[in-house]
């Protein structure tokens, strides 16, 4: 792992290096005209062209959704430990509890007139999760995409898996989870292909509310190319981890948790902020017990994705993280909860040294799946509130109307709007 330190004449440029990452509209200029011509043909020819698509991935252009044989199903189902499943029920327990947390509560206020305001919240009819041709099945992961979408009780679910690499077809497990889940169906399109045959509709597959996608910055350009179209949420595949750690932190801990993150294939980057040089030196020492040789994966992955970051102040090592959010934001200091005001963007922030980034992977709740790290600027991490819409309610009491009509007239008369004005009036003659 390298060591930068902050007061270095280059460190800002090598941390900006370190934790920058690719805008989609970089990927949409240079994949925009294929994906133009894909959604065009996807619009016009629907399943025709679906299937030539799925021709040119030496799929079977017929089979637009996966099937598995009952019989297959069941021995498969039979094969599972059964403190797997007690796990696994558990795991799903704890993480719909924190998804109906999330669940708002539709409201309405009565005025002094007898007149209503409010809000309410309906959940989306039609919804299509899109996991990426690289995706490794999990059924835990796979609890982290449906969860939320359940709690909000949406009424139809979608799941499309690509051919996984050198497969023929995903695990049985995963059409098991689908059952568990209520998936309405589990398609196997190619994964930009499935967007815009999601967006749009064809015979075959349906026009949905909202797409859920994770992938590529070509699959990102996709997903903007079809956001006015159809609602969307792009989550980030590569996974980022920060961790922040004071005098205190026990380095044998962080360094489990730096070297755990090496098992993950989509590590993008794991970084240590610290302003404690013995901190700094002990957690490097762990990390070489735990991954010492040149040759050993783990420590070839942290070479190239992993740093530590030697800050002048506490604060300072703070500031790094708001200026480029992770999806794990992992504090090991003293007192983590007197730091959470000054934290304003991240996925999921851990709190404390008992608190790993993987318990999230199974547990807890769904930062795993955060959108791309500039948008955590602004957005959040897959929740329940991606799959409500709210309206606003409104209702006059004509009491309520007569008390509003002479500012109502005020008003459109200075906007030049009379005929606002009369059909205010015209409910009191």
């Amino acid at each position: 792992m390298k060591l930068i330190e902050t007061w270095r004449k280059d460190a800002a440029r090598e941390i900006d290096a370190l934790l920058s990452v690719a805008s989609p509209l970089e990927a949409f200029l240079i994949e925009g005209p294929y994906l133009t011509i894909q959604y065009a043909n996807v619009k016009n020819y629907g399943d025709g062209a679906v299937r030539e698509y799925m021709a040119q991935e030496n799929r079977d252009p017929d089979q637009f959704t996966w099937e598995i044989d009952a019989r297959r199903l069941r021995r498969r189902v039979a094969e599972i430990e059964a403190g797997y499943l007690r796990a696994l029920n558990r795991a799903r327990r704890e993480i719909m509890g924190f998804h109906r947390r999330q669940l708002p509560v539709s409201w309405h206020v009565t005025g002094s007139y007898g007149e209503i305001t409010g809000q309410h919240y309906t959940a989306l009819e039609r919804v299509a999760i899109c996991l990426p041709r690289d995706w490794k099945f999990s059924p835990a992961g796979l609890m982290m995409y449906l969860a939320p979408a359940r709690a909000a009780k949406v009424g139809l679910i979608y799941l499309n898996v690509p051919a996984p690499t050198g497969e023929t077809q995903p695990d049985p497990m995963l059409f098991w989870m689908a059952r568990q889940w209520g998936v309405e169906k589990v398609y196997c399109l190619p994964e930009i292909c499935s967007i815009f045959a999601f967006t749009q509709g064809t015979e075959t597959v349906p026009r949905v509310d909202k797409i859920i996608s994770q992938g590529s910055t070509a699959v990102q350009a996709a997903m903007l190319m079809v956001s006015q179209s159809v609602g969307t949420k792009f989550l980030a595949a590569d996974n980022d981890t920060i961790i922040i750690a004071d005098n205190t932190a026990n380095p044998a801990y962080i360094a489990a948790d730096v070297v755990c993150l090496t098992e993950d294939p989509s590590l993008r980057r794991v970084v240590v902020i610290t302003p404690s040089v013995v901190t700094a030196n002990e957690v490097m020492e762990e990390i070489s017990k735990l991954a010492g040789s040149a040759s050993d994966p783990h420590r070839q992955m942290l070479d190239r994705t992993g740093a530590i970051v030697l800050t002048r102040t506490l604060a300072e090592a703070i500031d790094i993280a708001n200026q480029h959010p992770p999806k794990h934001l992992n504090l090991f200091v003293e007192h983590p909860l007197e730091l959470l005001s000054s934290i304003s963007n991240a996925g999921v922030i851990c709190l404390g040294e008992n608190t790993p980034a993987a318990l999230d992977q199974y547990f807890a709740s769904a930062g795993n799946l955060a959108p791309p790290s500039p948008q955590l600027r602004y957005s959040s991490p897959l929740e329940v509130q991606d799959f409500l819409k709210r309206s606003s309610l409104v209702f006059y009491s004509k009491r309520k109307v007569k008390g509003i009509c002479r500012l109502m007239d005020t008003l459109t008369r200075q906007e030049q709007l009379p005929l606002h004005s009369r059909s205010i009036r015209i409910r009191l003659s």
